[in-house]
């Protein structure tokens, strides 16, 4: 009888012997592993602490350059508008000179008949 609870506390003794170093090994993996983690946790930090602050010099460049260039579309619209009154009138004299010639040969030829 006491030869099994000696072996018994041998083999009890064993099991956790075993137990306690799996349980050392994976402390040791869990600690590389947290070490890594908090690694990329700190170049994430340093890589976006100063975002806020670009995003908003970004936002005030963008909304500068959407007025800039709501600026130029008006701009672009006005002398567009020139633009096709200049080509009216450029039509409208090339029809008044064509009317002329026609009139004039017209008028010549019937003062000759």
């Amino acid at each position: 009888m006491v030869q099994f609870v000696v072996i018994t506390n041998v083999v009890l003794g064993l099991i956790c012997l075993r137990l306690a170093q799996r349980l050392w090994q994976l402390k040791l993996k869990l600690t590389k592993i947290a070490g890594s983690i908090l690694g990329v946790e700190q170049y994430f930090y340093r890589l976006l602490y100063n975002a806020p602050t670009k995003l908003n010099k970004a936002t005030v460049s963008v909304n500068r350059a959407r007025y800039g260039y709501q600026g130029l579309e008006q701009k672009l619209q006005k002398i567009q508008k020139f633009l096709a009154l200049l080509n009216l009138g450029q039509s409208f004299w090339r029809q008044q000179g064509i009317f002329n010639q026609v009139s004039g040969v017209r008028g010549q030829k019937s003062g000759k008949r």
